[in-house]
């Protein structure tokens, strides 16, 4: 069998390694059985020729390997996304007769809800509101998975087959999103006899997901992990509510419009319905702006400036605009600042050190 020199990135060697070795066998050749880096944190994936991979991919050319931990942002998502799988799991055998919603990202974890599988009478997933005890509970069983070491297993399907797996779990919106896409073949995960999809590599098992935990946040809870840069602190849950409530009514709004996911958004786009959606997320667009505008007005007497943050090119100027246009209509007669306005001409614009426009000075 062939041989291929590897370059390892993490400490500038060259290995001889046998074709069809995986990343894993080559990471427990340079760092031992149990593989940690420098900073003292597992190997979790592996960045090959600068793209992501999976300890279990296996080695077939020469390549350049950089192995990576919870400090590189790869390899906490690496992680992120293992560690929801196994909270899967645990919800799957409490909670056989509902699905877990993995609804939004909130900066101290992931935002989740549990609903029931079918819809009510009035056409919504009644909310199912879990106690502290049934948080309790899970937690208590994904710590017992995470103990007993499940491998992470990865089969590629044919489509049909991959389809006719995830029905039968109920997982509707998956399915719908990969029929949208045409591919023929799906990579499926398996741990301990559950199955998903995800958008990148999982972590070789259980055993490397050791610090999380499930903490109570609005009407579902938040799915923490560690903090960015560290592996063993989490983030604290406090002062997210207003974020978490403009991804909530975000969340109403996909729902009211029949886009829960990016499946049903490829089928609109393939039905022709994409010009009619634009129309209507402009008009609740418009209508946001009107009642902004309406409480403008309510404190006209105390309120004469109106900031709006945000960071480049994520719509500050258009909105001023369109909000100063909704308060003529109420007869007030705003000025529109505008951060563009504080540019210079670009032969005036200052450079930073590296020669580079320093667009922010």
């Amino acid at each position: 069998m062939a041989n291929f020199e590897v370059y390892c990135k993490n400490n500038n060697k060259v290995y001889n390694v046998e074709s069809g070795s995986t990343l894993l066998e080559l990471s427990k050749l340079i760092f031992g059985e149990k593989p940690v880096l420098p900073k003292g944190d597992l190997v979790l994936a592996a960045l090959c020729d600068n793209c992501l991979k999976g300890l279990d991919f296996q080695i077939f050319s020469s390549v350049n390997v950089e192995f990576i931990d919870y400090f590189h942002p790869d390899g906490r998502r690496t992680y992120i996304r293992s560690l929801s799988f196994v909270l899967q799991k645990a919800v799957r055998e409490y909670y056989p007769d509902k699905t877990l919603q993995i609804a939004y990202s909130i900066p101290s974890g992931l935002y989740c809800e549990i609903h029931e599988k079918e819809k009510d009478a009035e056409g919504h997933f009644k909310l199912f509101v879990p106690s502290k005890q049934d948080l309790l509970q899970l937690e208590a069983r994904m710590r017992e998975i995470v103990a007993q070491a499940h491998p992470f297993t990865k089969k590629r399907m044919p489509i049909e087959e991959a389809s006719a797996l995830f029905l039968e779990r109920g997982m509707k919106e998956k399915v719908r999103l990969m029929e949208s896409v045409g591919n023929f073949f799906y990579d499926v995960y398996f741990l301990d006899g559950e199955a998903d999809s995800f958008h990148g590599p999982l972590v070789v098992d259980t055993s490397c997901l050791r610090t999380f935990g499930l903490a109570h946040f609005s009407d579902g809870f938040c799915l923490q992990y560690p903090l960015n840069g560290t592996n063993k602190n989490l983030l604290a849950v406090s002062g997210e509510y207003k974020i978490a409530d403009a991804l909530e009514t975000h969340s109403r709004w996909r729902e009211t419009i029949g886009i829960n996911g990016i499946g049903a958004l490829n089928s609109a786009v393939s039905e022709g319905r994409v010009v009619q959606l634009v129309n209507l997320c402009e008009a609740r667009h418009e209508r946001a702006y009107s009642e902004i505008a309406d409480a403008i007005y309510a404190n006209r007497a105390t309120a004469k400036i109106v900031f709006i943050a945000g960071p480049s090119s994520s719509g500050k100027t258009s909105s001023s605009l369109r909000l100063a246009q909704q308060c003529r209509v109420l007869g007030l007669n705003p000025k529109v600042i505008e951060l563009d306005n504080y540019f210079l001409d670009r032969e005036h614009t200052p450079k930073d050190a590296d020669g580079n426009y320093d667009f922010e000075a």
